[in-house]
């Protein structure tokens, strides 16, 4: 039994044998509170890349200004290492910028968890996966969910640049949706 809303054939496909709950489509991938995060990580990105520079400048004067070849040799070192800190930092600019507006994708509630499907990749998570914390913003008519995983899936999903959280925006229902996950997950907790 899900919503009106159609899905794709990969998806439906995935749900067929399933006991599926509801289909949701997700508008956005992430809550506004990680693209402030996002900001605040270029700002350091920015520092750094200022401070790098510095020190590129001044090591450049110290092997400029050293007449011994062997000893402006010694420099090139941190210069090469700076250098590299500076793309390393524009790099995680650019991807920041990039995935600051990430489009959302299907969100299915099944038996055994949940199932993501965003830009054709897929994601499941088991009910057992998530700590029962839930974020619920909006109104009766419209909002959003945070479903938060544990700290060990964090570790774990870190590793493999996973979400931390399943964000579920811009749906009907949220609370009575949010009220039903909460009870999946507390029914799979395993104490």
């Amino acid at each position: 039994m899900y919503n009106s809303i159609d899905i794709p054939e990969k998806l439906s496909i995935i749900l067929k044998g399933h006991e599926t709950y509801f289909v949701e489509y997700s508008q956005k991938r992430k809550p506004i509170i990680s693209l402030v995060e996002s900001i605040g990580q270029n700002i350091n990105a920015i520092f750094l890349i200022i401070f790098s520079i510095c020190a590129v400048l001044f090591f450049s004067v110290l092997i400029i200004g050293n007449s011994s070849f062997r000893v402006g040799w010694i420099f090139i070192i941190p210069i090469l290492f700076i250098l590299g800190l500076i793309g390393y930092n524009i790099f995680r600019i650019i991807t920041h910028i990039m995935n600051i507006d990430e489009a959302g994708g299907y969100i299915a509630a099944i038996e055994e968890g949940i199932i993501c499907l965003y830009d054709e990749n897929f994601e499941f998570y088991k009910w057992g996966q998530f700590n029962g914390k839930i974020d619920v913003t909006g109104n009766d008519e419209e909002g959003n969910i945070i479903l938060e995983l544990h700290e060990k899936e964090k570790s774990l999903l870190k590793s493999m640049q996973k979400n931390k959280y399943i964000y579920i925006s811009q749906i009907t229902n949220a609370k009575e949706k949010a009220d039903f996950y909460l009870g999946k997950i507390m029914e799979n907790q395993n104490i």
